[in-house]
């Protein structure tokens, strides 16, 4: 039966309301099918909510008992017509949030009318389509060393309504820097990487450094003259200083130099004509800084300081020295014995022996690192004797320093022998290179030092571990053996002498064998000629510059490293390969981080094996391998 029209357009109504379909001007009423399924857009399943597409696309899958036919609307907007299909890219949405919804017409005809629709499925979303921004701050730091406090802070910010900041993309601020222990240098961030949730890239700044440096070089002690000297343009001298570098910092500003004040008078005074002078750091491997005075008057005395002064500005001052002039004083007494000039000795009791003037009375004393008088019997004295035994000194570096007194009452200044107590050994060296199986009846081998200089000594056993060759001594870590050996099976080993005498435990033996021995013959040593085809053991080459086995000019040879923490000077060594013998040919303390070959140093057709040894300063100390080892050809 045909409703009425005014009745007929009610029911369409209330059918259209509840979610009928309205097809060809009736109203069709259909079962409810299941709800679709989303499986693809913003907010669906585990995808993020958030999106920097204002159009995006949702996909689904139909539910149980429907025709395969859907409706869709975003927000309180009416359902679109409905429509073949389970995917939609639906119209641009502004930034915000937003409500996608879908459902699915039924398949069975009911009277009355029922909802025709499925229940929808639904996903939240998020448009953002801004991007954030990063600031930091200090923006553009100076590009000199700073000494005070200082705050580095990092700020990620979007846009009001926005998505937020995607967890974990902005960089931590490292906040205030107000302790010795965060100097270093900080290469700040650029905000490269920084996002919001809806992934939009913040732009980033150009990229900077900020160098701090807040702790004071290590304080010069004075060696002299003390007391008195004799010349009228004497030589003031003081121990050689590193900047300190506090545990963990990756970097500080290294000394610079020295500021060097001499004033008229037993303290204070008027300041002497030409001072205070600035006096650079000594030449690498010194341990003595030195500046001579002029046109002192005989018979006055002086007080001097030096203050040390780093690359940024920190600065310590020595205490006072003070000294007289008096022309008529006896010389400073002259060492004949003991360990001085910052020699190393394993004896904990070292003994020193001196000369003076004939009748002459000695005053000594001993001191420590830091320049403080060890007190206690035997450390100081006064006596006629022109030797002294000190008593047991823990290991360290010490002063040991002594002063005449004529018959006529003139004293002399100090004369000071510095030195270090080490009684500890190294540790055993670590094999590098060996031959394995050769027929070279005398191989080459190369090993790693635990600590910087002193010397080696290796031997060669066979069967039952009786010794064949050896022992013998290198100067350098690696050796080729001076006799040639019959066919058989040997083992090599090694153990290192430091500096103080100490000797390592043996490295564990090598093994290695002969097989079919040849005469090595003997290679060439002189200038040019050809190159070695021995390809020497490297060492963290990757950090050294020229790369392994690259060909370069003697005459424009330059040699670049990375930079080790802590390290303020290094040591580079360079050994020629004649067949498979290391020769040293050259050696230098730059530090920094390159150094340019003098000329005449490499010849053309040779091979070369050059290392860094790093040198850590504020350990006063050598790293206990070699930083890195490489090699090179000479065209």
């Amino acid at each position: 039966m045909i409703k009425p029209r005014r009745s007929r357009n009610r029911a369409i109504i209330a059918a259209t309301a509840a979610g009928a379909l309205l097809i060809g001007g009736a109203v069709v009423a259909l079962a409810a099918p299941s709800a679709p399924t989303l499986t693809g857009g913003p907010g669906v399943a585990s995808a993020s909510q958030y999106t920097n597409n204002p159009a995006p696309a949702f996909t689904w899958t139909g539910g149980a008992g429907g025709l395969d036919t859907f409706a869709w609307a975003v927000d309180g907007q009416p359902a679109l017509p409905a429509a073949a299909g389970t995917t939609v890219t639906i119209p641009a949405q502004a930034d915000g949030e937003h409500v996608f919804r879908v459902a699915e017409a039924g398949d069975v005809a009911v009277d009355p009318p029922e909802d025709p629709l499925s229940p929808a499925a639904s996903a939240t979303f998020f448009v953002d389509t801004h991007a954030p921004t990063f600031s930091r701050s200090p923006l553009t730091p100076s590009a000199a060393w700073i000494t005070g406090n200082v705050t580095i802070t990092y700020t990620c910010t979007d846009n009001s309504g926005g998505s937020g900041i995607l967890p974990g993309s902005c960089p931590a601020s490292p906040g205030l820097l107000d302790t010795p222990a965060e100097d270093g240098v900080y290469t700040l961030a650029t905000g490269n990487g920084v996002q919001d949730r809806a992934l939009n890239p913040a732009a980033p700044i150009a990229a900077g450094t900020l160098k701090r440096d807040s702790t004071d070089p290590a304080k010069p002690a004075l060696t002299g003259p003390l007391l008195i000297t004799n010349v009228l343009n004497p030589t003031l001298s003081w121990t050689r200083v590193e900047d300190v570098t506090p545990s963990g910092v990756n970097q500080v500003s290294e000394m610079k130099e020295y500021v060097l004040t001499v004033r008229q008078g037993q303290s204070g005074g008027s300041v002497v004509p030409g001072y205070p002078v600035t006096v650079g750091q000594p030449v690498s491997g010194a341990e003595v800084s030195q500046a001579t005075v002029g046109n002192l008057t005989n018979g006055t005395t002086y007080n001097w300081t030096v203050q040390a002064v780093d690359n940024a500005g920190n600065t310590n001052t020595s205490a006072m020295g003070v000294f007289k002039v008096d022309t008529t004083a006896p010389d400073n007494p002259v060492f004949s014995s003991g360990p001085t000039n910052g020699a190393a000795t394993n004896d904990s009791t070292p003994s020193f022996t001196f000369s003076g003037v004939d009748g002459a009375t000695f005053t000594w004393e001993t001191r420590n690192s830091l320049d403080e008088l060890i007190t206690g019997a035997g450390f100081s004295g006064t006596g006629a004797q022109t030797t002294v035994t000190l008593p047991t000194l823990a290991d360290g570096n010490y002063s040991f320093k002594v002063k005449q007194t004529a018959p006529n009452a003139k004293s002399s200044g100090f004369a000071t022998a510095l030195f270090t107590v080490d009684t500890t050994a190294p540790a055993a060296p670590n094999i590098t290179s060996s031959p394995g199986t050769t027929t070279n009846a005398q191989p080459s081998f190369g090993w790693n030092a635990a600590e910087q200089d002193g010397t080696f000594v290796w031997e060669v056993t066979g069967v039952g571990g009786v010794r064949v060759q050896g022992p013998g001594e290198t100067s350098t870590a690696a050796v080729s053996l001076p006799v040639s050996l019959n066919a058989g099976n040997y083992a090599f080993r090694v153990r290192q002498r430091d500096r103080a005498g100490n000797l390592s435990d043996w490295s564990a033996g090598e093994p290695f064998t002969i097989v079919n021995p040849t005469d090595a013959g003997n290679p060439p040593t002189g200038g040019g000629g050809t190159t070695s085809g021995f390809r020497p053991s490297t060492r963290n080459a990757k950090a050294l510059l020229p790369k392994v086995g690259t060909k370069i000019k003697p005459a424009a040879a330059t040699l670049k490293w990375k930079r080790t923490r802590g390290a303020t000077l290094y040591n580079l060594q360079i050994f020629r390969i004649d067949g498979t013998t290391y020769r040293k040919v050259h050696s230098a303390f730059p530090r920094g981080l390159k150094y340019r070959v003098p000329k005449k140093i490499l010849k053309p057709g040779r091979r070369y094996v050059w290392r860094v040894w790093p040198y850590l300063g504020k350990k006063k100390k050598y790293t206990p391998a070699p930083f890195g080892i490489s090699w090179f050809d000479a065209k």
